[in-house]
C-alpha cells in the first residue's frame, strides 16, 4: 500500500510541475512568435497574428485570410447568376495546448475555402509530455513546417515538390497520435520517410547532374 501511495504522490506532483512550466513556455511562445510576425509577413505577405489564452491553456499563431476569388451564391429561375459573394481561404493555424493532465500537443491546420480543403483537417504535429520540452529550437522547426502547409495548403502561394512530400510524410507521421497509432503504423511513417528522403536525394542530384552537363556542353 506504501508503495501504491508514494507512486499516487509522484504522480500528482509531476501534473503539478507540468501546469507550472506551462506558464515558463508560454512566456517564451509569445516572444518567440511575436517576433516571428514580421517574419512570416515579410515571407507570405499577410497578415499574420498571435493569441494567448491562459484560461483555457492554449496559444495560436496564425496567418490572415486570403481573397481567392468569386463564387456564385444565388441564381434566378431561368438559372442565370443572380448574385456572388467573395471567396475566401482561412484557418491557417499552430495551435500549442495543453490537457488536463499536463501534455503539450502541437497542431497545425491549413488553409481552406468553400472551394477547396485538404482531406486530412489537420496535423498532430508532436504530442509532448511535459511542455519544458518546447525549446525556442523546436518552435523553430514546427514554424518551417507550418509555412510549408501554408503554401501547400492555400491556393495563392506555390509549392515546391519538396513542400508536398514534406507535408505527406507529416500527415502520415500523425497517424500515431490519431486512432491509436499501432506499432505497424510507427514502422510504416518511419519506412515511407526514409523512402521519400532517398527520392528526393535522387532528384536532387540528376538536377544537379543536368545542370553540370548543360554547363559543360554550353
Amino acid at each position: 500500500m506504501s508503495t501504491e501511495i508514494k507512486r499516487n504522490r509522484v504522480a500528482i506532483q509531476s501534473r503539478r510541475y507540468k501546469l507550472l512550466n506551462w506558464s515558463v513556455f508560454t512566456d517564451l511562445a509569445e516572444k518567440y512568435f511575436n517576433q516571428e510576425i514580421k517574419v512570416a509577413e515579410n515571407i507570405f505577405g499577410i497578415n499574420f497574428h498571435f493569441e494567448r489564452n491562459d484560461e483555457v491553456r492554449q496559444i495560436q499563431f496564425f496567418a490572415g485570410q486570403n481573397a481567392i476569388g468569386s463564387i456564385e451564391k444565388k441564381r434566378d429561375a431561368l438559372g442565370r447568376a443572380t448574385e456572388w459573394k467573395l471567396s475566401a481561404e482561412r484557418g491557417a493555424t499552430l495551435v500549442i495546448s495543453q490537457s488536463e493532465i499536463g501534455i503539450a500537443i502541437i497542431t497545425l491546420y491549413p488553409y481552406k475555402s468553400e472551394k477547396t480543403k485538404r482531406i486530412q483537417e489537420h496535423i498532430i504535429w508532436k504530442v509532448l509530455d511535459d511542455p519544458a520540452e518546447i525549446t525556442a529550437r523546436l518552435l523553430a522547426k514546427v514554424t518551417k513546417d507550418f509555412y510549408c502547409y501554408i503554401r501547400v495548403s492555400s491556393a495563392l502561394f506555390s509549392e515546391s515538390r519538396m513542400d508536398r512530400l514534406r507535408i505527406f510524410y507529416l500527415e502520415i507521421r500523425c497517424r500515431k497520435y490519431m486512432g491509436g497509432g499501432s506499432i505497424y503504423k510507427l514502422i510504416f511513417s518511419h519506412w515511407i520517410w526514409v523512402v521519400l528522403g532517398a527520392i528526393s536525394s535522387i532528384v536532387t542530384i540528376y538536377l544537379w547532374l543536368k545542370g553540370n552537363s548543360g554547363n559543360s556542353q554550353g
